[in-house]
């Protein structure tokens, strides 16, 4: 087995279970982790190689976000297909004060 490193830029709480400890957890926290898990690769693929196990996985998570629950169900999977995730740091600039402005008028 090689070795690997994980590295993080924030502080973190991370769980360490060893393999029995993680066959000893409650099926339903199991279920948990592993769906997390399949969001967390749904995100990280590039939207060409999404498969339909991925969308349905995306528009799960993001059907109670108000401007997607509004929209059509093939409308909110195309979403979901083109979409690029990314984790932003806490207080980041998603979108310039100026663009509000100028937008509304």
């Amino acid at each position: 087995m090689c070795p690997s490193s994980v590295r993080t830029c924030e502080h973190c709480d991370i769980l360490v279970l060893d393999k029995k400890s993680f066959r000893d957890l409650d099926k339903s926290t199991i279920n948990i982790i592993s769906e997390n898990a399949r969001y967390n690769a749904a995100c990280t693929k590039e939207p060409s190689q999404r498969t339909r196990d991925d969308l349905q996985i995306l528009q799960q998570r993001t059907a109670h976000l108000s401007h997607l629950s509004k929209l059509s169900f093939e409308v909110h999977m195309e979403l979901c297909r083109v979409m690029r995730y990314r984790k932003v740091n806490e207080r980041s600039m998603l979108v310039p004060m100026a663009y509000w402005l100028f937008s509304m008028m």
